[in-house]
């Protein structure tokens, strides 16, 4: 046999090595879509149910800049309260002047919900919603719902609809206030109008957030180890039907605290609450003023009592995890540590 020239053996090596290469890209290629679809944890994303509340816009044509505003008055601090929302291309929220969020995008309607509790107060709200839409000529829009659950009980669901007040120019507010301001007469503001949204199949973003850990009322209660040590281990079983199903964990501690769940650490201790104890405690003590008689004389001489500003024990945010991933078929151990 005769032996091929060298100038034609080299082109087939490496058209050889090429080929192995090129099954070795596919191999890792294939092995990281594998990886991603069933080794790696994936977020769950959800849509959120606006119910009764209706798209609004301004009741000028083709504004790309609205400001959307609504008063809440209520008579105690909220025990839960949240708010979704979902808005043309751009909007930020804010409440009694507090930047709650801000989402952005491109010819999308975006969506969100937020725990809004803490900037709530007792007496006069301001729900304000500013909206600028990239995708013009279109006008800006929004829906809007929440819910508020004062700590008597009291409920008071807000939803966007013809009520709320809404303006394309801050112009109109003076030079020392801002447009979300108390003070703010909005009163005379245009009322907003129903949009033409509401005729129509709108789909918004999704969110990473199950809507259930705000909108369902918490229940859970406080608990200590025996005698109140400065630390504690606390565990419990969950039984599962399946393998990976959806399972969210909404936990707080009076200081730093460690989750695992069958053994996978979840969440590590946070520096941030080291040196100062978060929950329980009682809460500020207000002075309670002493009674007068109709002479203006002080009926009970002495100090005036220090009473607890609301309920016995502050409240508290609760962190949530999504622990659907590391969930086993049957009984599955939850530790805090």
């Amino acid at each position: 046999m005769e032996n091929l020239p060298a100038q034609e053996t080299y082109p087939r090596q490496h058209a050889f090595r090429l080929a192995w290469i090129l099954v070795i890209l596919c191999g890792l290629l294939l092995g990281y879509f594998v990886l991603q679809t069933y080794g790696l944890p994936r977020s769950r994303q959800y849509q959120l149910d606006f119910g009764k509340a209706k798209w609004i816009e301004p009741p000028e044509p083709h504004t790309p800049v609205a400001y959307f505003r609504k008063e809440v008055y209520l008579s105690a601090l909220p025990a839960q309260a949240w708010i979704e929302l979902a808005a043309s291309d751009n909007f930020g929220l804010l409440i009694n002047g507090h930047t709650i969020g801000n989402r952005s995008s491109v010819k999308t309607y975006e969506a969100e919900i937020y725990d809004v509790k803490r900037a709530l107060k007792a007496g006069t709200n301001v729900v304000a919603v500013s909206v600028s839409r990239t995708s013009y000529p279109d006008p800006v829009q929004l829906i809007l719902r929440g819910k508020i659950v004062e700590r008597g009980g009291k409920t008071t669901t807000l939803l966007s609809d013809e009520s709320w007040r809404v303006t394309n120019r801050t112009g109109i507010v003076p030079a020392a206030l801002e447009w979300n301001s108390k003070r703010v007469q909005a009163e005379t503001w245009p009322k907003a109008r129903l949009s033409p949204l509401n005729d129509k199949k709108v789909v918004t973003s999704w969110v990473d957030l199950n809507p259930l850990l705000l909108e369902q009322s918490r229940i859970g209660y406080w608990i200590m180890a025996n005698n109140g040590p400065s630390e504690a281990v606390f565990s419990t079983t969950i039984k599962a039907d399946r393998s990976k199903q959806e399972t969210w964990i909404q936990i707080a501690g009076s200081g730093d605290l460690d989750l695992a769940i069958n053994g996978h650490v979840i969440s590590l201790a946070s520096s941030a609450a080291r040196g100062s104890k978060k929950l329980p405690h009682l809460p500020a003590e207000e002075e309670v003023a002493p009674t007068v008689d109709k002479f203006g004389r002080v009926a009970n001489e002495g100090a005036a009592p220090m009473r607890p500003t609301s309920s016995p024990f502050q409240s508290v945010d609760l962190s949530a995890y999504d622990v659907s991933h590391w969930i086993e078929r049957g009984q599955n151990v939850i530790v805090a540590t």
